[in-house]
C-alpha cells in the first residue's frame, strides 16, 4: 500500500496511481542502478537530480516525478522516496 503521509490522493488520476504503484514495485525489486535503468521490459527514465548527491527521479506523468535516494548502486537499495512536482518551488530538478 502507498503511504500517503495522511494526504488525500483520491483525486489523483487512476492511470497516475497505477504508474506510481508500478514504479514503487520496480524500486522495491531492483537489485542495482542498472536494474533500475533497465525497467520492466523497457528502459525507465531514471535520471540523477541536480544538486542532490545520490538522488534520482522517475517520471510518473508530466510534471510529477517519483524521487529517491540510491543508497547503494551495487545493491539497488533506495530510501527517502517522494512524489514531487517539477514546477513547485523545491521540486525535483533533473541534470
Amino acid at each position: 500500500m502507498i503511504n500517503s503521509g495522511g494526504l488525500d490522493h483520491s483525486k489523483m488520476n487512476a492511470a497516475h496511481r497505477q504508474t506510481l504503484r508500478t514504479n514503487l514495485v520496480h524500486l522495491h525489486t531492483a537489485r542495482s542502478l542498472r536494474d533500475l535503468q533497465a525497467g520492466q521490459g523497457h528502459r525507465k527514465s531514471v535520471t540523477p537530480l541536480s544538486g542532490h548527491a545520490n538522488r534520482y527521479g522517475m517520471e510518473v506523468n508530466g510534471n510529477w516525478r517519483l524521487t529517491f535516494t540510491l543508497d547503494d548502486p551495487q545493491t539497488g537499495l533506495v530510501s527517502k522516496i517522494d512524489l514531487e512536482d517539477l514546477h513547485q518551488p523545491g521540486g525535483a530538478k533533473r541534470h
